[in-house]
């Protein structure tokens, strides 16, 4: 069966976890959260100020989606890790209504 142009045993390959990319992804957002909230509160202009606040808007969305996919254990091929991730680094940073307990 083809599904955009790849086999079978291509789109298993590109759905494996990765620490590589799961770490990556998490430290991306991170930074890019980290940039925009930095901007949108200490920066002088208050078009970077705007810019910033959208920044890390973009970025929240990301590190949710991040830990969605620890939580769901396909982040990286790590169990604790996952955890980490998905719940302990989310709950620290973030106020979430989501409870990750009923995906472990």
């Amino acid at each position: 069966m083809q599904l955009a142009g790849l086999n079978r045993n291509e789109l298993q390959q590109a759905k494996r976890s990765s620490y590589l990319w799961g770490i990556g992804f998490f430290l991306f957002d991170v930074a890019a959260y980290s940039l925009g909230l930095y901007w949108a509160v200490f920066a002088q202009n208050y078009a970077l100020n705007i810019f910033g606040s959208i920044v890390a808007g973009f970025a929240t969305s990301g590190l949710v989606i991040v830990a969605h996919d620890a939580c769901h254990q396909s982040l990286t091929p790590h169990r604790v890790l996952n955890r980490i991730i998905g719940t302990d680094w989310l709950f620290a940073c973030f106020t979430c209504v989501q409870s990750v307990a009923t995906w472990s």
